[in-house]
């Protein structure tokens, strides 16, 4: 299992084969998201799309 970090060091996530898991920090509960070939992780200051919930 990978960790995956921001450019502060700050852990954001893990990376596990194809699975990208996140903790809530506020209920401390596991959010996992399955995918297929991870390609890359990028950093950005600024998202020029605004995130959508789903």
């Amino acid at each position: 299992m990978d960790d995956l970090r921001c450019k502060c060091d700050k852990l954001v996530a893990k990376v596990e084969g194809d699975s990208v898991i996140i903790k809530c920090r506020h209920c401390k509960r596991f959010l996992i998201i399955q995918t297929r070939d991870i390609k890359s992780i990028e950093y950005t200051d600024n998202l020029k799309t605004r995130v959508q919930r789903l």
